[in-house]
């Protein structure tokens, strides 16, 4: 059977927001497809794929090709 860690608590400043969003929590700042996200997250994938837009479209999170995406570093 597949084990897979959980994820790690990272604090993550943002000019968004103060709070952590599991998806981010789950991404670290690795590069990462969906299907690991589903894995880190057990979230199922329509649920996963609509916060990672949501997150895309705040700025959080960049979209890279072959399907990959990263969170963004906010200095």
């Amino acid at each position: 059977m597949l084990q897979v860690a959980k994820a790690e608590v990272i604090k993550i400043k943002s000019p968004h927001s103060d709070e952590q969003h599991p998806l981010l929590i789950a991404m670290r700042f690795d590069l990462v497809r969906l299907e690991t996200l589903q894995i880190r997250t057990g979230w199922a994938g329509a649920q996963g794929a609509s916060q990672l837009m949501n997150l895309e479209l705040q700025g959080h999170v960049a979209r890279l090709p072959c399907g990959l995406f990263q969170q963004k570093v906010w200095t």
